[in-house]
Protein backbone atom coordinates (compact mmCIF):
# COMPACT_ATOMS: atom_id res chain seq x y z
CA UNK A 1 0.00 0.00 0.00
CA UNK A 2 1.35 3.40 -0.93
CA UNK A 3 1.07 6.54 1.23
CA UNK A 4 -1.41 7.95 -1.29
CA UNK A 5 -3.60 4.85 -1.09
CA UNK A 6 -3.64 5.01 2.70
CA UNK A 7 -4.38 8.75 2.67
CA UNK A 8 -7.21 8.26 0.18
CA UNK A 9 -8.70 5.41 2.23
CA UNK A 10 -8.49 7.58 5.37
CA UNK A 11 -10.32 10.47 3.69
CA UNK A 12 -12.95 8.15 2.21
CA UNK A 13 -13.55 6.70 5.69
CA UNK A 14 -13.93 10.24 7.04
CA UNK A 15 -16.32 11.20 4.23
CA UNK A 16 -18.47 8.13 4.83
CA UNK A 17 -18.38 8.47 8.62
CA UNK A 18 -19.62 12.08 8.49
CA UNK A 19 -22.01 11.66 5.56
CA UNK A 20 -25.63 12.68 5.92
CA UNK A 21 -26.47 9.52 3.95
CA UNK A 22 -27.21 6.51 6.13
CA UNK A 23 -25.80 4.05 3.57
CA UNK A 24 -22.47 5.88 3.53
CA UNK A 25 -22.27 5.87 7.33
CA UNK A 26 -22.99 2.15 7.40
CA UNK A 27 -20.18 1.56 4.88
CA UNK A 28 -17.64 3.58 6.91
CA UNK A 29 -16.75 0.44 8.86
CA UNK A 30 -15.35 -1.04 5.65
CA UNK A 31 -12.52 1.50 5.90
CA UNK A 32 -12.08 1.71 9.67
CA UNK A 33 -8.71 -0.01 9.21
CA UNK A 34 -7.46 3.14 7.40
CA UNK A 35 -8.46 5.38 10.30
CA UNK A 36 -6.72 3.03 12.77
CA UNK A 37 -3.62 2.83 10.56
CA UNK A 38 -3.24 6.59 10.23
CA UNK A 39 -3.77 7.21 13.95
CA UNK A 40 -1.23 4.53 14.92
CA UNK A 41 1.32 5.73 12.39
CA UNK A 42 1.19 9.44 13.32
CA UNK A 43 1.47 8.54 17.02
CA UNK A 44 4.59 6.52 16.26
CA UNK A 45 3.02 3.41 17.75
CA UNK A 46 3.99 -0.08 16.68
CA UNK A 47 1.88 -0.84 13.66
CA UNK A 48 2.37 -4.54 13.09
CA UNK A 49 -0.94 -4.97 11.36
CA UNK A 50 -3.02 -1.79 11.92
CA UNK A 51 -6.08 -4.00 12.31
CA UNK A 52 -5.89 -4.76 8.61
CA UNK A 53 -5.97 -8.54 8.90
CA UNK A 54 -9.61 -8.47 9.92
CA UNK A 55 -10.36 -6.31 6.89
CA UNK A 56 -8.59 -8.75 4.56
CA UNK A 57 -5.68 -6.38 4.07
CA UNK A 58 -2.06 -7.54 4.11
CA UNK A 59 0.01 -6.95 7.22
CA UNK A 60 1.98 -3.70 7.12
CA UNK A 61 4.53 -1.89 9.18
CA UNK A 62 5.23 1.83 9.40
CA UNK A 63 8.38 1.36 7.31
CA UNK A 64 6.31 0.43 4.27
CA UNK A 65 5.11 4.02 3.84
CA UNK A 66 8.61 5.35 3.17
CA UNK A 67 7.75 8.62 4.95
CA UNK A 68 8.22 9.94 8.43
CA UNK A 69 5.15 10.82 10.48
CA UNK A 70 5.13 14.53 9.69
CA UNK A 71 5.71 13.96 5.97
CA UNK A 72 2.69 11.67 6.02
CA UNK A 73 0.56 14.41 7.61
CA UNK A 74 1.63 16.68 4.76
CA UNK A 75 0.59 13.92 2.35
CA UNK A 76 -2.82 13.79 4.04
CA UNK A 77 -3.14 17.54 3.53
CA UNK A 78 -2.22 17.20 -0.14
CA UNK A 79 -4.77 14.40 -0.68
CA UNK A 80 -7.62 16.07 1.23
CA UNK A 81 -10.54 17.71 -0.56
CA UNK A 82 -10.19 21.50 -0.84
CA UNK A 83 -12.85 22.55 1.67
CA UNK A 84 -11.62 23.99 4.98
CA UNK A 85 -13.71 21.46 6.93
CA UNK A 86 -11.24 18.69 6.04
CA UNK A 87 -8.36 20.57 7.70
CA UNK A 88 -10.49 20.91 10.83
CA UNK A 89 -10.88 17.12 10.88
CA UNK A 90 -7.16 16.65 10.25
CA UNK A 91 -6.28 19.01 13.10
CA UNK A 92 -8.61 17.32 15.57
CA UNK A 93 -7.36 13.90 14.48
CA UNK A 94 -3.94 13.06 13.06
CA UNK A 95 -2.34 16.45 13.79
CA UNK A 96 -3.39 16.32 17.43
CA UNK A 97 -2.24 12.70 17.71
CA UNK A 98 1.15 13.60 16.23
CA UNK A 99 1.60 16.52 18.63
CA UNK A 100 0.87 14.26 21.60
CA UNK A 101 3.69 11.87 20.73
CA UNK A 102 7.17 13.37 20.65
CA UNK A 103 6.68 15.81 17.79
CA UNK A 104 9.37 17.66 15.90
CA UNK A 105 8.19 21.13 16.94
CA UNK A 106 10.75 22.91 14.75
CA UNK A 107 9.47 21.17 11.62
CA UNK A 108 5.86 21.79 12.62
CA UNK A 109 6.73 25.47 12.99
CA UNK A 110 8.41 25.58 9.56
CA UNK A 111 5.50 23.83 7.86
CA UNK A 112 2.97 26.12 9.53
CA UNK A 113 4.89 29.14 8.24
CA UNK A 114 4.84 27.95 4.64
CA UNK A 115 1.60 25.96 4.27
CA UNK A 116 -1.77 27.64 4.97
CA UNK A 117 -3.64 24.33 5.11
CA UNK A 118 -1.11 22.90 7.56
CA UNK A 119 -1.50 26.06 9.65
CA UNK A 120 -5.30 25.65 9.65
CA UNK A 121 -4.99 22.03 10.80
CA UNK A 122 -2.54 23.07 13.51
CA UNK A 123 -4.97 25.67 14.84
CA UNK A 124 -7.65 22.95 15.11
CA UNK A 125 -5.49 20.71 17.30
CA UNK A 126 -5.53 20.75 21.09
CA UNK A 127 -1.94 20.35 22.23
CA UNK A 128 -1.24 23.02 24.84
CA UNK A 129 -1.14 20.57 27.75
CA UNK A 130 0.95 18.05 25.81
CA UNK A 131 3.88 20.32 24.94
CA UNK A 132 6.17 22.45 27.04
CA UNK A 133 4.73 25.93 27.63
CA UNK A 134 7.42 27.37 25.33
CA UNK A 135 6.64 24.96 22.48
CA UNK A 136 2.89 25.43 22.90
CA UNK A 137 3.31 29.22 22.73
CA UNK A 138 5.58 28.86 19.71
CA UNK A 139 2.90 26.93 17.80
CA UNK A 140 -0.03 29.01 19.09
CA UNK A 141 1.47 32.14 17.58
CA UNK A 142 -0.20 31.01 14.35
CA UNK A 143 -3.55 31.69 15.96
CA UNK A 144 -5.83 30.69 18.77
CA UNK A 145 -7.52 27.29 18.62
CA UNK A 146 -10.47 27.18 16.27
Amino acid sequence: MSPDELADAYWEHTRRFDSPEREDRLRADDLSWAYAAVEAFVRGEPTSDWGMREAGRPERTADCLGLDRLDFIVRLIERAPPEQWWMIRLGAGPMESYLESEPDVSRVDQLAQSNPRFRMALRCAWFDSELSPEDAARLRRFGAPL
